[in-house]
């Protein structure tokens, strides 16, 4: 696997689904510019690129739109799997941006932890949702079916790390700064 944002990718330029009803969104529905993230919550490189996401679309606000796609990488993080799923479960009760909050900003302990699952519980309560709901929702096929649809496009499109960067739905390599991710998006913008 190659060091995620330092080679360029073979994959840039390759392109993922256009944002549909089932994506988490912020932002501007309608917004001529779109950032899609491929991404893992128990991922460092993702987690180092949060605090860039939170800046982005805070700064552009609905000037963009941004999305997050899940892309669990199973193999090398054992509990993204179980993160992504605390995420789109609590997104069934319309607090997946809660839950991804809560995931990215408390990475570097449940990503050592040993109940990670109560810890996930432990998140659902602080932000304020029916946790029994949430369980059950985090076994589900439906939430689970998600998971998969968002893995499958971004195979599809190239994803050859987390995270992944697509402007426009169109692979890009990772800026390495806020102030590159400014440069990309005001350079969308001017030409939308």
């Amino acid at each position: 696997m190659r060091a995620i944002g330092t080679v360029k990718s073979a994959a840039v330029g390759k392109t993922v689904s256009a944002i549909g009803a089932g994506d988490w969104t912020k932002g501007k529905a309608d917004a001529k510019v779109i950032l899609i993230e491929y991404g893992d919550f128990q991922c460092p490189a993702c987690g180092t690129y949060y605090p860039m996401m939170r800046q982005i679309v805070e700064e552009y606000g609905d000037r963009i739109l941004f999305a997050f796609r899940e892309y669990p990488l199973g193999t090398i993080h054992p509990y993204g799997n179980l993160a992504a799923q605390a995420a789109e479960s609590a997104g069934v009760q319309g607090k997946f941006w809660e839950m991804y909050d809560q995931l990215y900003d408390n990475q570097q302990s449940w990503s050592r932890g040993d109940d990670v699952k109560k810890t996930f519980a432990d998140y659902a309560q602080t932000i304020g949702i029916d946790v029994t709901r949430w369980q059950q929702d985090l076994e589900s096929a439906a939430v689970k079916s998600k998971i998969t649809t968002d893995v499958a496009g971004g195979d599809a499109g190239g994803v050859d790390g987390t995270p992944s960067f697509y402007l426009n739905n169109v692979k890009v390599e990772n800026p390495k700064s806020v102030e590159g991710f400014r440069t990309l998006l005001d350079e969308a913008l001017s030409s939308s």
